[in-house]
Formats: structure tokens, C-alpha cells, sequence
């Protein structure tokens, strides 16, 4: 989907260089993934880390 979007051009350079990310569209990607990882993260946290039935949850790492 196309969408136009008003950047700070400031800020996605400093994330293409921070990240190594040379595509602005994989830098907005990258940043929205990171923006839901934390929001399910906060919210688990507030759930005092139960979380809700039938939810997904990936595991960090297997045993």
C-alpha cells in the first residue's frame, strides 16, 4: 500500500545510520515491529505477566 508521509528527515537519517538500514521504507518496517514488540511487552507488564487466553506469545529461546 502507498501511502505519503511528512518525515523528519533528520531522524530517518539517524536511523539508517544507526541501524545500517539504507531503505527509508524498511526503517519505517523495522520501526513499527519495534513499536508493537514494546506495547506487547508493556502491556504484559501491566498484566502482571499473565498473559491473556489464546494470545501468541514467541518464545525467546528454546530449551
Amino acid at each position: 500500500m502507498k501511502t505519503t508521509l511528512l518525515l523528519d528527515l533528520e531522524l530517518m537519517g539517524r536511523a539508517q545510520e544507526i541501524t545500517g538500514i539504507s531503505s527509508k521504507t524498511a526503517v519505517i518496517h523495522e520501526g513499527l515491529r519495534s513499536l508493537l514488540e514494546r506495547e506487547a511487552r508493556r502491556a504484559l507488564i501491566l498484566a502482571k505477566g499473565s498473559a491473556p487466553v489464546g494470545s501468541k506469545l514467541v518464545p525467546r529461546r528454546t530449551i
